[in-house]
C-alpha cells in the first residue's frame, strides 16, 4: 500500500513540474520581459540541464519547450529589432509549435540566416537547440535538423563537429546517438579538407575506440566505422599518422569479430567498407608503410577465401582488386 501511494504521490509530483514547465514556457514566449526578468529565467537552465538528463520522457519534452523558450528570450533585444532578430524569433518559436511543417519552417529560416553568415546566429546556441530537437521522433524534423548542421559546419567548421561529436558519445539512447553518428557523416561530407590535423586525429582516435569495444552495442560500433570511412573519403591526407590505426582497427574487426551472428557479419562488411575507403581515397600506396599493405593483402586475401559471409567475401575480393590496380 506504501509503495502504491508513493507511486501516487511521484505522479502526482511529475504532473505538477510538467504544469508549472508549460505555464512558464507560455509566459515567455508570450510575454515582453524586462531585462532582470530575463536574467532571472535564466537562472533556471541549470536545473533543466538535470531534468533533460535524468527527467521522466514526459518532463524532458516540458523541458525542451522551455529550454527553447529560455533561448528565445536570450536573443529577444529590448531595442528596435531588425529583421533578423525577428525572423530569428520567429524561427525560435517555432521550434515548439506541435505542428511538423511549423517546426520544420523555422528550421529552414534558421539554415537561410546560417547560410547567410548572419551575426544574429551564435553558432554555440543554434547547434545545441538543434541537436535537442534532433529527439524528435519525426524524420521529417530529424532531416531538416541535419540540413541546419550542415550549413553550420559549412560556415562554422570543426566548432560545429565537436559539439555534435559530444553528443555522438554522451549517455543519451543509442538510436539517438546513431542519429548524431548520420549528421556528422554529413557534416564531414560539408567540411571535405577543413577536417584535419590535430582536430581530426583526435576525433579519429576517439571513434577507433568505439569501434574497437567488443563490449559496446555493435550498430554503434558500426555507425563509427562507418563515420571513420567518410572522414578517410573527405580528406585522407589530412589524417596522416592515424590512417594505419584506422585500417589496423578495421583488420582486428575483420579477425577477431568472426563468427556467424548476424551482427559480427555486419561488422565485418562495415569494417571491409572502410578499408576499400582508406584505399581508394590514396593516391599512391607508396606513402603507406609497405609492410602494412602485406598484413592487410593477407587478411583479405584470407578473408576472401575462408569468409562463409557472401557479401563480406565479394568485398574482399573487390579490394584485393583496387590494391592491385
Amino acid at each position: 500500500e506504501n509503495d502504491s501511494d508513493d507511486e501516487d504521490e511521484g505522479q502526482e509530483d511529475e504532473e505538477i513540474v510538467n504544469s508549472s514547465m508549460s505555464i512558464a514556457s507560455m509566459i515567455l514566449l508570450d510575454s515582453e520581459l524586462s531585462q532582470e526578468s530575463r536574467d532571472l529565467a535564466n537562472t533556471l537552465n541549470e536545473k533543466l540541464e538535470y531534468i533533460a538528463e535524468h527527467g521522466t520522457p514526459v518532463l524532458q519534452s516540458a523541458t525542451h519547450t522551455l529550454r527553447i523558450a529560455l533561448d528565445t528570450i536570450c536573443t529577444t533585444d529590448t531595442s528596435e529589432p531588425s529583421t533578423s532578430a525577428v525572423i530569428y524569433k520567429q524561427a525560435i518559436e517555432k521550434l515548439s509549435d506541435p505542428l511538423v511543417p511549423v517546426k520544420a519552417h523555422g528550421l529552414n529560416n534558421l539554415k537561410t540566416l546560417v547560410n547567410k553568415r548572419d551575426p544574429i546566429i551564435d553558432p554555440t546556441k543554434v547547434s545545441s537547440i538543434v541537436l535537442r530537437l534532433m529527439k524528435d521522433d519525426d524524420s521529417f524534423v530529424y532531416l531538416n535538423c541535419v540540413k541546419v548542421l550542415e550549413s553550420l559546419a559549412r560556415v562554422y567548421g570543426s566548432e560545429i563537429l565537436d559539439r555534435i561529436f559530444v553528443a555522438y558519445t554522451s549517455k543519451t539512447e543509442l538510436d539517438q546517438r546513431l542519429r548524431y553518428g548520420e549528421a556528422i557523416e554529413k557534416c564531414l561530407r560539408i567540411m571535405g579538407e577543413l577536417f584535419w590535423r590535430d582536430k581530426a586525429q583526435y576525433l579519429c582516435l576517439q571513434l577507433i575506440r568505439i569501434a574497437g569495444d567488443s563490449k559496446l552495442d555493435f550498430r554503434w560500433r558500426m555507425s563509427s566505422l562507418s563515420i571513420l570511412g567518410v572522414a578517410c573519403e573527405s580528406n585522407l591526407s589530412g589524417l596522416s599518422g592515424i590512417v594505419w590505426p584506422i585500417t589496423d582497427c578495421a583488420l582486428s574487426i575483420l579477425t577477431f569479430d568472426n563468427t556467424n551472428k548476424q551482427e559480427s557479419i555486419i561488422l565485418r562488411r562495415a569494417a571491409l567498407v572502410l578499408i576499400a575507403s582508406i584505399f581508394r581515397s590514396m593516391e599512391s600506396f607508396g606513402d603507406f608503410p609497405q609492410d602494412k599493405v602485406r598484413s592487410t593483402i593477407s587478411t583479405l586475401r584470407y578473408l576472401s577465401e575462408t569468409e562463409f559471409d557472401s557479401v563480406a567475401k565479394d568485398q574482399a575480393t573487390t579490394i584485393l582488386d583496387i590494391i592491385k590496380d
